[in-house]
């Protein structure tokens, strides 16, 4: 259903010569493009190109790609997808707009009426969690959802989502792909601090924690409760154990992370936050973080009930730089030893949970176990 295909080589030309040998030997009903931000492309020339695709076609730019348990800070990944597929694009996510089209492959052979949704959306798009509320709505409750954020750690403004439309920024892509999967999805951090309310947010940004600006109560409580120090000129590098969790219904937590700061002392985090919504300051420990790891890969191969034939991983980018070396570990946890796994490091996840819930997720591991066809 999904074949993967890897060159280490970033550029267009090269990727423009493995989407003929794939072509060639398959010739797929559609294609799930998967690139790294650092290959560095020029976006026109990338826009043009993506625009002349004879196949539906949707994918994102990433800070990694995950492949035969390596890290690959340039390259392309590419899924050959066969049967039936539909792609629908949706631009100014942060203005919650619902713009696109939608094309269709030629039909599958009517073997399966499963629906997969892989959904790729520009990670600093600050109305994430209202677009996949609506694409939520509008799926079925068998429907199987996975995905990720795709886009630059260090800009906001980069055109990281791929789709028949070109290269966009602010943007999200859904394939909607026919086949079986099983989905797992785990973080390993808890909730150890005092409880807070956000009482002003806007978007991916908490303006106020407790009627007071949001950075000084953070930085305070992590020198309060866990002796550390924040930089708010580096959150991203400083304030790496120390992610925000938003208290669903029944009791799990979704992580969000800070990457920056206002100039009035407000937190911007990926992903959004409710008005008045009850926040606390999260931990966790490395052998958590990996025992999460193993958790997904269970839950993920448990909720297929079938034998694993390939596995792809969506796993937060914060987490690879958390874990530096030891990051290792993650990796060989992820491929099993036995199945093959391939993915990207992304700024956020998507998963639809064993409960039901479809969630964008930070600092998290989602992984989508696929059976042989």
């Amino acid at each position: 259903m999904m074949f993967p295909y890897f060159i280490a080589s970033g550029t267009l030309a090269q990727l423009d010569s493995l989407l003929r040998d794939i072509t060639h030997v398959c010739a797929p009903d559609g294609l799930v493009i998967l690139g790294c931000v650092d290959n560095n492309i020029d976006e026109e020339t990338a826009d043009q190109y993506f625009r002349q695709m004879s196949v539906p076609v949707g994918g994102g730019l990433f800070p990694s790609i995950i492949h035969n348990q390596q890290v690959h800070k340039a390259g392309w990944l590419v899924y050959a997808v066969h049967g039936e597929l539909g792609v629908t694009y949706t631009t100014d996510v942060s203005r919650d707009m619902q713009t696109g089209i939608t094309q269709l492959s030629k039909k599958s052979d009517g073997n399966s009426d499963a629906e997969i949704r892989l959904v790729i959306v520009d990670a600093h798009a600050t109305s994430i969690s209202s677009f996949l509320s609506k694409e939520y709505d509008r799926s079925s409750v068998s429907t199987k959802f996975f995905g990720g954020g795709a886009g630059s750690l260090t800009s906001t403004t980069t055109r990281c989502i791929i789709c028949n439309s070109g290269l966009l920024r602010d943007a999200a892509v859904v394939l909607r792909i026919t086949g079986h999967c099983g989905v797992g999805v785990s973080h390993g951090w808890r909730a150890t601090s005092p409880i807070l309310r956000a009482t002003s947010t806007s978007g991916n940004t908490v303006h106020e924690l407790n009627f007071r600006p949001a950075l000084e109560v953070y930085a305070e409580l992590i020198k309060t409760e866990f002796h550390a120090d924040i930089d708010p000129d580096d959150l991203i590098g400083t304030a790496s154990m120390f992610p925000l969790g938003i208290r669903r219904l029944g009791g799990s937590i979704i992580v969000r992370d800070p990457i920056a700061s206002t100039d009035q002392g407000g937190l911007v985090c990926v992903g959004e936050f409710d008005d008045n919504c009850f926040v606390y300051v999260l931990s966790s420990a490395m052998e958590e973080l990996l025992a999460s790891t193993v958790s997904a890969v269970q839950q993920a191969e448990k909720d297929l009930g079938k034998k694993t034939e390939h596995k792809i991983v969506f796993d937060c980018i914060s987490r690879f730089l958390l874990m530096k070396d030891q990051f290792n570990s993650e990796l060989t946890m992820l491929e099993g030893g036995v199945v093959a796994t391939s993915g990207v490091l992304s700024i956020g996840e998507i998963a639809s949970s064993n409960d039901g819930f479809l969630e964008f997720y930070n600092k998290t591991t989602a992984v989508v176990a696929f059976p042989g066809e």
